[in-house]
């Protein structure tokens, strides 16, 4: 992690294996609970978490990122957590679709129960994105160049007073 007055970044690189998602959510919380308070290491592990099991349930093979980093913007401590894997054509439409019912629902919360139930029936539901949003009060954006999907998760935190 490298961290600096103004922030701090962390960067892993790897194959998308479930059973190194929770290993890397704890280093995070870890490495997070040195600079923000505890709910705020909670969102962002979360956060880190889902978005790690996407690239796992959403990758076409090869390696996936994931970035976790800490500013200041306009006077407010933010933090974004990212991912990056390599995706079919298939699985991009399928994030479309999903990130745009997540960004055009207008209660977070109203849309995370609904794909709670939905979930059930469905495999490829969008919860965990859903709950970025709702649970982590994060705003979640998608970018695609080529076969290459970006997710990132991102917000205001609170940074753990001195």
């Amino acid at each position: 992690m490298s961290v600096s007055s103004a922030g701090a970044a962390i960067r892993f690189d790897y194959r998308p294996r479930m059973r190194l998602i929770t290993s890397t959510r704890m280093l995070v919380a870890d490495l997070c609970d040195e600079l923000l308070g505890d709910a705020a290491t909670s969102r962002v592990a979360m956060a880190a978490h889902e978005l790690m099991e996407n690239v796992a349930k959403y990758s076409s093979g090869g390696e996936g990122s994931v970035e976790v980093a800490l500013s200041q913007r306009n006077g407010q401590n933010y933090v974004q957590v990212s991912t990056k894997n390599r995706a079919s054509a298939h699985q991009r439409e399928q994030l479309q679709h999903l990130i745009g019912e997540l960004r055009r629902a207008a209660d977070p919360i109203a849309y995370y129960d609904a794909v709670i139930a939905k979930s059930v029936l469905s495999k490829g539901s969008g919860l965990g994105l859903a709950r970025i949003r709702a649970e982590g009060n994060m705003e979640v954006d998608l970018s695609i160049e080529g076969d290459q999907v970006t997710i990132s998760a991102q917000g205001s935190v609170a940074r753990r007073s001195r």
